[in-house]
């Protein structure tokens, strides 16, 4: 499991932390309970606005936020599985831009979605491996499967990840 853990800085800790924030529950929107574990630094913020280590209870991850942000409960659990109730996104930055993220989210859906599985019957009994539930792990095997280089090579040409064996058409990425 991806589990990584972030420093606190008990120095730029304050009373007012204490009183607000550290060791305090709350209830994320979507995501469920976390707690503030403590300070994380300022953000290198002229205001001295503070970022804090949050952990969700759930899961354990753990991630930076500002205080607005715990305040209105608008912190997300990347370790939670919200694609289709089994895929989720691991310690990846900037996932809406990453370009593999419609390949994975395809995948997870032919897999997952039962509204696709009554137009196509034949991903009905298809399963993701584990470890590609997590985005993280499926970007860190991409550049390793066949195909991978003639799509970095060639892209003009659109690439299909595909349970089915290659033909002339269709490369497996």
């Amino acid at each position: 499991m991806l589990i990584k853990k972030y420093s606190i800085n008990k120095e730029i800790e304050n009373q007012n932390d204490r009183n607000k924030y550290i060791g305090k529950i709350f209830i994320s929107k979507i995501f469920g309970e976390y707690k503030v574990l403590g300070v994380y630094d300022t953000n290198g913020s002229k205001t001295g606005n503070k970022r804090y280590v949050v952990e969700f209870k759930n899961t354990g991850f753990q991630t930076i936020s500002a205080g607005i942000q715990i305040i209105n409960k608008n912190i997300k659990d990347s370790l939670k599985p919200i694609i289709y109730n089994k895929g989720y996104y691991g310690y990846v930055k900037n996932v809406k831009h990453n370009p593999y993220i419609n390949k994975w989210v395809s995948m997870l859906q032919r897999c997952y979605d039962e509204k696709f599985h009554i137009k196509e019957e034949t991903y009905k009994d298809c399963i993701v491996n584990e470890k590609w539930l997590c985005f993280e792990y499926f970007l860190q095997d991409i550049p390793k499967i066949l195909g991978y280089q003639d799509m970095i090579d060639h892209q003009n040409i659109k690439f299909e990840l595909d349970k089915d064996v290659l033909t002339d058409a269709k490369y497996i990425i």
